[in-house]
């Protein structure tokens, strides 16, 4: 059975206030979040702001995704969409509408791709299997100018994130949190022998959380373990909210956060959920009102579990 926390009609203008102070935060920030759903093939999307539900179809269903993994602004005011399953990059509007497929591994070898990442009007891809297995791609937005950005200390890369001069990066084979430069090179390697590590995601002070199949790692800026949190849960995507809390996914919901007291809260489940990003989009009146009746409808609330 669904269920599901649904933003009502005062947290849109909580929304705009976006991720303000937030070290790295951009033209990606100050409207929603998405969320793969492999069991409906679509993207849900939740505030960046206390991660309500805005949409359960914001990319509804449309044949083309088979099982997305990772869903990020494309700072066009669109979203781009990895599928391993499809083996392709897909680009869809903030519409929902397809607009076109960047790539694919009948095209570009890209076999079981992951995380994605934008920088510089350019895209990066990690690739798990085939011709590029263990490694990270570039390609412009029409698919042209492929180029192996990185490959040293690479085992089953899963998800890039970067913060001011670095790119971190998550190696599946390994169990380990990877730091390179802008030019692809590594720098190091900030932590390793972690179980089923998945998203790394913005932290505090130029920090990083990760996701991992024990709970939500967080690092300072320098690399330092500051604290494990959600331990209980095998966590796949990860984010912080502008309230103060961390949104997180597992195989089959979506969940916040408290750091000050651990308290886990339920805020939507039903579905197999993956990558959790940062889009532009604002919601608008008729948005906002057509979600705050549904709340009043259904009539949900946050359930606490820990």
């Amino acid at each position: 059975m669904k269920r599901v926390r649904v933003m009502a009609g005062v947290a849109c203008a909580s929304v705009l206030m976006g991720m303000a102070g937030t070290a790295g935060a951009g033209p990606c920030f100050g409207g929603l979040v998405t969320v793969p759903d492999t069991a409906s093939d679509g993207v849900w999307a939740f505030s960046q702001t206390d991660g309500m539900l805005y949409s359960t179809h914001f990319i509804p269903y449309d044949g083309r995704m088979v099982r997305a993994k990772d869903a990020p602004c494309s700072r066009r005011d669109s979203v781009l969409v990895s599928d391993p399953g499809a083996g392709a990059i897909l680009h869809y509007g903030f519409d929902g509408v397809y607009i076109g497929t960047v790539t694919d591994e009948a095209s570009s070898g890209i076999a079981d791709v992951r995380g994605l990442m934008v920088l510089g009007g350019q895209i990066y891809s990690a690739v798990g299997a085939g011709p590029w297995a263990d490694t990270i791609q570039r390609f412009e937005f029409d698919g042209t100018g492929q180029a192996t950005w990185a490959s040293e200390h690479l085992a089953g890369p899963a998800s890039l994130l970067t913060v001011e001069q670095r790119v971190y990066i998550t190696n599946r084979g390994t169990g380990s949190l990877e730091r390179f430069g802008l030019d692809g090179v590594w720098q190091s390697t900030v932590d390793s022998g972690l179980e089923g590590i998945e998203q790394v995601a913005l932290g505090l002070e130029g920090g990083v959380l990760v996701g991992t199949a024990r709970g939500i790692r967080a690092y300072d800026a320098g690399g330092a373990l500051l604290g494990t949190y959600a331990e209980g849960f095998a966590v796949r995507g990860v984010f912080s909210l502008s309230d103060g809390e961390v949104l997180f996914t597992t195989a089959d919901s979506v969940r916040s956060l408290d750091l000050d007291s651990g308290m886990v809260s339920l805020i939507a489940d039903g579905g197999e959920f993956e990558y959790i990003q940062p889009i532009a989009f604002v919601p608008g009146p008729a948005g906002t009102a057509a979600f705050a009746g549904l709340a009043g409808l259904i009539g949900v609330r946050r359930r606490r579990e820990r």
